[in-house]
């Protein structure tokens, strides 16, 4: 393993994870690529700040479920940090964190198109421009305009932001939960392993 000191390029993507699907490995291998990321930290969070949801796995699975998608590919890893913290996770503590254990590193911070959008209604979004390089990419294909409008507008605070017009694979983790109660198959929407550790821990069956 490298040194905590050594210069790297860290990818962070953070979520409730509830399930990790293949939308998020997508997010996560087209960054890793045109960055020419490090590696990757997947974080899934304790309790998210903008969302709650009724059907929740437990912190534990939903860590689980991470570590089983990123084996993988030798680019991903897991934290557990904001797991770990307990309370509501935010990403300015995250990173603040982060920052601390990789000191010599360069953060990018992973967002789909909705969070980029609204950074600046964000717990102390002035700190987090600071501390990462603020990276999304569009829904769609008409989202792209959308993403440089709000960047420009990032970059005017100081912020470094990078786009990517890749349009994600829209996935609901709704739909998957919804799939997985009912026991049918979500073997196209999550890693293999993933699938199979929702079935045998019958996740979201309530």
């Amino acid at each position: 393993m490298e040194s905590p000191n050594t210069l790297q390029k860290i990818g962070i993507l953070g979520g409730s994870f509830n399930p990790i699907h293949n939308g998020h490995i997508y997010i996560a291998r087209q960054f890793a690529e045109k960055l020419s990321l490090n590696k990757v930290l997947f974080i899934p969070t304790y309790i998210a700040p903008h969302k709650e949801s009724k059907d929740l796995a437990s912190a534990h699975h939903r860590l689980k479920m991470c570590e089983l998608a990123a084996k993988a590919n030798p680019l991903f890893e897991v934290s557990d940090i904001e797991i770990n913290r307990g309370g509501k996770s935010y990403t300015v503590d995250t990173l603040k964190e982060l920052t601390l254990l990789y000191p010599a590193s360069k953060f990018y911070l992973l967002c789909g198109a909705d969070m980029f959008t609204t950074l600046h209604q964000w717990k102390n979004h002035e700190e987090i421009i600071k501390l990462a390089v603020i990276c999304s990419l569009p829904r769609d294909e008409q989202g792209y305009d959308d993403l440089l409008q709000y960047a420009k507008r990032l970059e005017k605070d100081g912020a470094e932001t990078f786009l990517l017009n890749a349009p994600k694979k829209e996935i609901s983790s709704t739909q998957i939960r919804e799939l997985a109660a009912k026991g049918e198959d979500i073997g196209d929407l999550v890693p293999l392993k993933v699938a199979e550790y929702i079935k045998a821990k019958s996740l979201y069956k309530g």
